[in-house]
């Protein structure tokens, strides 16, 4: 969540007005909820947000992917340009895509406190590079948030332990790991090619070294999903345990009950 105002009270006015409409839309949520005598309103609260979280980012994801091909510029946020700039912003006047620049790949715009770049004109080779950072992002952001989605359906579908459930977090861990790692890697270096292209050495703003970064996020979140796909998959012998005795119980006070 993002919020911003020219003052701290305007600020925190528009993040009050977030809070409150969330808490609108989850109060919407559990009423529709008790209406239907769910048996579980936090799992049906929990499955509905993360299900409508996943397909909103999912249309934008497929809206961003649409614009890096489409426009006639491309926007990032490149850590590339952080240690190697000065604070200050140099943009053209005619802002992202301006008519009157050349048809060659160009810093349209280059926001120094923000790490933010703005490329007009880009080669193929610099869209399929924005692109694939924005999947793999995306991809490892949602993932945790589809499985969760998953996990509450089969909880209210009284199948907590059900191998599909298991498989999910364990497809979710690995999906994790890979696309987060893959993102950051994708950042660190993609982004430094895309503005070496576009700048020479010399320039503000060009990076002069290759900084291979990643953030332990994906690691964290790929061993929490395999602990619990472990868990999971205990609790779901566990369950295959009771059953077989509960299914021997009966079947003993029925030949006892022959008996007598």
């Amino acid at each position: 969540m993002s919020a911003g105002g020219t003052d701290l009270v305007s600020a925190l006015w528009m993040a009050g007005g977030i809070v409150g409409a969330l808490l609108i839309i989850a109060a919407i949520l559990i009423w529709f909820a008790k209406r239907r005598r769910s048996a579980s309103i936090a799992l049906d609260l929990v499955m509905t947000l993360s299900s409508w979280f996943v397909l909103m980012n999912l249309i934008g994801l497929a809206l961003g992917l649409l614009g890096t091909f489409t426009n006639s510029w491309i926007l990032f946020d490149s850590a590339a340009i952080a240690p190697f700039s000065p604070s200050s912003s140099s943009c053209a006047s005619g802002g992202p895509g301006d008519a009157t620049s050349t048809a060659s790949p160009r810093i349209d715009c280059l926001n120094y406190d923000h790490a933010q770049v703005t490329i007009g004109s880009p080669t193929i080779e610099m869209r399929w590079t924005v692109a694939l950072i924005q999947l793999l992002s995306t991809v490892a952001f949602l993932t945790p948030f589809a499985v969760v989605a998953l996990i509450s359906f089969q909880a209210i579908a009284r199948r907590p332990f059900h191998t599909l459930t298991t498989r999910a977090l364990y497809i979710g861990a690995a999906l994790v790991a890979v696309t987060g790692l893959g993102a950051d890697l994708a950042t660190s270096v993609g982004q430094t090619l895309v503005l070496r292209e576009v700048l020479s050495p010399g320039d503000v703003g060009y990076p002069e070294y290759f900084r291979i970064e990643s953030t332990l996020w994906p690691v964290g979140a790929a061993l929490l999903m395999a602990a619990l796909a472990a868990i999971f998959r205990h609790g779901a012998r566990l369950q295959s345990e009771k059953a077989r005795l509960e299914d021997e119980t009966d079947r003993l006070r029925r030949d006892t009950e022959g008996l007598v």
